[in-house]
């Protein structure tokens, strides 16, 4: 109806304009058992949102409900100025599948410094809107390099959005070169701690993906990058490596089983790391030539103690599992905690 009032109201002559401005002010029926001081709270601010919107829209009305509106607007201690913005909303159950709008045109091609300002301002989940609005997405699946300079000018500012971090890890295209992943990969282990503690899971999962599609010839390169990024969680204590994995429960009732389990510890930050296929085939090269090189003995030594925290004691669907030998050491010398 406000729509259709909004739509033909310069087509109404002015006596009809003011019979509907007194039906408004009429406002609603009063409900049979509704105290009458609520409802005259109620209709004051029925009529109040009403002219409200019909005005935000640009609609003509007579001067003596101008002079009205402030009084029917403080008959509600509650009234709030976005109620106008709401008054044709409908505000009955509605259910549906949210969407993502990746849209980036309206941060791509703007200045490096604004980048970032203007994904926040344009990110958004309107209530009542089954879209989500989060151009910060488009511009990292179509213009990775560029979202990385953004992050990267903020940066240098001691501003870390970590919203738009978590999108850079979160949609990173699986077609970048290597030179980019590895550029990027030194971005994130420059972060503070309190970021990466933050992104922690999705910075593991990031290095997990990407590492493995680096050229076999060239891995070895960036372990380096692996390294720091295993020491920064170890720093991170054991609140930075706690598992993704949530207990299980019945009805409400949670079964208490417990967390000592391979599946809790590869959902751990330190677990998606561990979890890379090169240290699989490192155990194996260092199993049967204990000669290994400096820093791959470093790595076996780290895999013999992090990288199987539990070892099964039975077999089938419902194994059983105990912590690593306690006397385990990290490579920087503490002791292994299960």
């Amino acid at each position: 109806m406000l729509h259709t009032l909004r739509a033909r109201w310069s087509d109404f002559p002015d006596h009809e304009r003011r019979l509907i401005e007194a039906r408004i002010l009429r406002g609603p029926d009063q409900g049979d058992e509704e105290e009458p001081g609520e409802y005259a709270r109620r209709k004051a601010s029925s009529a109040a949102t009403i002219f409200g919107w019909l005005l935000r829209d640009e609609c003509d009305i007579s001067q003596a409900v101008q002079d009205e509106l402030p009084r029917l607007r403080e008959a509600n201690p509650n009234w709030r100025s976005s109620w106008d913005a709401s008054a044709d909303h409908d505000w009955e159950a509605r259910g549906g599948s949210v969407k993502a709008n990746t849209d980036a045109s309206k941060i791509i091609d703007a200045p490096l410094a604004e980048i970032a300002s203007l994904a926040e301002q344009h990110s958004s989940h309107p209530f009542g809107e089954f879209t989500e609005y989060r151009p910060f997405d488009g511009l990292v699946k179509e213009r990775p390099l560029r979202a990385l300079s953004a992050l990267s000018f903020q940066a240098r500012k001691a501003h870390y959005p970590t919203r738009l971090w978590r999108s850079a890890l979160s949609d990173w295209p699986d077609d970048t070169s290597d030179r980019l992943r590895w550029l990027f990969a030194n971005r994130l282990i420059r972060l503070p701690p309190r970021v990466v503690f933050d992104l922690r899971y999705n910075i593991s999962r990031w290095f997990k993906t990407n590492f493995q599609k680096i050229d076999k010839t060239k891995y070895q390169t960036h372990l380096p990058l692996w390294d720091a990024l295993v020491d920064y969680f170890f720093v991170l204590g054991p609140e930075g490596n706690e598992s993704s994995r949530g207990d299980a429960s019945v009805g409400g009732r949670p079964l208490n089983r417990s967390r000592r389990t391979y599946d809790h510890s590869i959902a751990s930050p330190v677990g998606e790391l561990i979890a890379w296929r090169p240290l699989a085939r490192l155990r194996r090269r260092c199993r049967f030539r204990p000669r290994c090189g400096g820093r791959w003995q470093s790595r076996r030594g780290f895999l013999r103690s992090a990288a199987a925290l539990v070892r099964p004691l039975g077999q089938g669907p419902r194994q059983r599992y105990r912590p690593r030998a306690s006397g385990a050491r990290l490579r920087d010398g503490r002791r292994l905690r299960a």
